[in-house]
């Protein structure tokens, strides 16, 4: 687990979109969606790990606004209104969550290494941990290939659509 720096740049275009936009990747990895009226976008950048909650306004005008540009001609006319750095809790072997009871600590549960997908999946984790320390088992959704052994036991969860 090592701590990973990612941005978010908050920005409005000059014409509005006609309609709302959901979560949209582009294949280069530059992601946006609405914000209410305005729009938000980030990449999933290569940085050294680290504690870094600095945001950079060169970012967007060099990696993310021409991607921007060439998606939609609108967005061409944008301007910045604010940005954000954060830290993921990025998992460095398969990038997704360690969800269970520690192997070797009793009563320690983790759920943790979500590397940045854990608002996505808060609700069900939450609901799988509460159950697995109230009965001993998940009841509702297995999650159980989230454990921590997978790591010792090779068994890794590969997916390729991480952002």
């Amino acid at each position: 687990m090592v701590p990973l720096k990612r941005q978010i740049i908050h920005f409005d275009i000059q014409k509005p979109l006609q309609r709302h936009l959901p979560l949209t990747v582009d294949p280069t990895g530059v992601y946006f969606r609405h914000e209410g009226d305005s729009l938000i976008t980030g990449f999933g950048e290569k940085v050294k790990p680290g504690i870094d909650f600095r945001w950079k306004r060169d970012f967007f005008l060099e990696h993310l606004w021409p991607v921007l540009g060439h998606r939609i001609a609108n967005f061409e006319r944008a301007k910045i209104k604010s940005g954000w750095a954060g830290i993921y809790s990025h998992n460095t072997e398969d990038q997704n969550a360690i969800v269970g009871e520690h192997p070797q600590l009793n009563g320690y549960y983790l759920a943790c290494g979500f590397s940045g997908h854990g608002m996505q999946q808060a609700p069900a984790v939450g609901k799988g941990i509460s159950e697995l320390i109230i009965t001993g088992t998940y009841q509702t959704l297995d999650l159980s290939p989230l454990r921590f052994e997978r790591f010792a036991e090779n068994d890794l969860i590969i997916e390729g659509a991480i952002v």
